[in-house]
């Protein structure tokens, strides 16, 4: 543990498997007290409160779907009512579709830009206002070649969710306080994902290596930033 973050208080959403797991153990290995957020899988979300509090007694796991405002509401009543204060907030939720769009039925496609559009809208605007001036980190998981206009044939509301987050995350930055900064880091595709011919497989790590940069104090500069971690897979899709 570096201690980086030795104090400071981070919520990760969807922290309880995947990438969101790997990004909540990086940051209590970093001194961080962790709240991992999960829908409904209570038991990977018991599973890593024990791994997180091997660094924190104090992290926690709470329950909430949070394309529902109301249980947003829930979420950061419970954080405020613990600590008082945000400093990092990880939006990870997000489903993945991968099918035709005539194909796709309504409620796919509303889940689809709900989980990963408007809980980044959602999480977000709660959390600025229990960051305080001086420090807060605010990393949205997006897609690599999202900030692209292709044609996305197979994962079209997909990508129209994270294009719109590329967006969201940059006019959000423009009205930050001092010191707080909100940026997107875009995976390539990830070892649980449909791998197109020719993509290169990215390790949650990786990933996480993007994010605890973005954490840091030294990255107070880096505001309204769109990192790929794809290994170059799209630099040819133009």
């Amino acid at each position: 543990m570096n201690g980086e973050h030795q104090g400071r208080i981070a919520l990760v959403t969807g922290g309880s498997k995947g990438l969101g797991r790997e990004v909540a153990l990086r940051l209590a290995q970093a001194g961080a007290t962790v709240v991992a957020n999960y829908r409904s899988d209570k038991k990977a979300a018991e599973e890593i409160l024990l791994e997180l509090r091997m660094f924190s007694k104090d992290c926690m796991i709470v329950q909430a779907d949070i394309t529902d405002p109301s249980q947003v509401d829930f979420l950061f009543g419970e954080l405020q009512s613990k600590f008082g204060r945000v400093d990092i907030l990880v939006n990870n939720v997000g489903d993945f579709i991968f099918k035709p769009l005539m194909e796709t039925r309504d409620s796919e496609f509303v889940q689809t830009i709900e989980s990963n559009l408007f809980t980044a809208f959602f999480c977000t605007t709660r959390a600025l206002a229990l960051m305080g001036d001086g420090y807060g980190r605010v990393i949205n998981i997006g897609a690599v070649g999202a900030d692209r206009m292709l044609l996305r044939k197979l994962t079209t509301p997909y990508y129209i969710a994270k294009a719109g987050l590329v967006m969201l995350s940059k006019v959000m930055a423009l009205d930050c306080k001092e010191g707080v900064t909100i940026n997107v880091v875009s995976p390539g595709i990830l070892e649980n994902g449909v791998r197109p011919t020719g993509a290169t497989v990215i390790d949650y790590s990786d990933v996480s290596n993007a994010v605890m940069f973005l954490t840091e104090v030294q990255a107070q500069n880096v505001n309204g930033a769109n990192i790929e971690v794809s290994g170059g897979w799209v630099l040819g899709m133009q």
